[in-house]
């Protein structure tokens, strides 16, 4: 996953809380998120002037979306130049049939291309047992697949942070390549 789809995933996950008085740290929404990248994120973020940022340790943050962070999701994103955050879930994307969204409630999608979507999940669960991931990495990429089929036959779109466990596939094994089919077909 590309840097400045963390970004997006993080500082969308912090629009979501912008209401509450939750702070939240990187890994929150990333839970695989390196210490380094995380660090990363954090100070272009801030230097953005997108959040606010409490350090609670040497090397842990927490960070609560100001009001220029709020407007820049409403407005733009660091993936998508020119697409705001907060409208992901609701585009057509134009250059691909991958998806269409339905406008209107942001929180239930219309997916046409389902049976190509459960096929991939399907492709990717009979992979896990042949990669060389551990048990509990097994376990976990099984689970998350559940979770996703489950959201797509429901019509729901994925929450703030679920394409975190894709950084723990090794994106030159198979698997890997079929999991980033997997997200780009989705374009979340």
């Amino acid at each position: 996953m590309k840097e400045s789809e963390k970004r997006d995933i993080i500082l969308r996950g912090l629009y979501e809380l912008r209401n509450t008085k939750e702070k939240a740290s990187p890994t929150r929404f990333l839970p695989d998120l390196s210490e380094e990248e995380s660090r990363r994120i954090v100070e272009g973020l801030n230097n953005k002037g997108l959040v606010t940022v409490i350090p609670i340790s040497n090397r842990r943050y927490l960070m609560k979306i100001n009001s220029a962070g709020v407007d820049y999701c409403e407005e733009d994103s660091f993936s998508r130049q020119g697409i705001p955050i907060v409208s992901f879930t609701n585009i057509v994307v134009s250059d691909s049939s991958n998806i269409v969204i339905q406008i209107g409630d942001q929180s239930e999608i219309n997916f046409n291309r389902t049976e190509e979507i459960l096929s991939q999940i399907l492709d990717i669960r009979q992979e896990v047992p042949k990669s060389e991931v551990s048990q509990s990495q097994a376990e976990m990429i099984i689970e998350k697949l559940g979770e996703l089929e489950s959201l797509i036959y429901s019509k729901q779109k994925p929450p703030a942070g679920f394409w975190g466990w894709l950084s723990r596939v090794d994106s030159s094994t198979s698997m890997g390549q079929m999991a980033i089919a997997l997200f780009r077909m989705l374009q979340m």
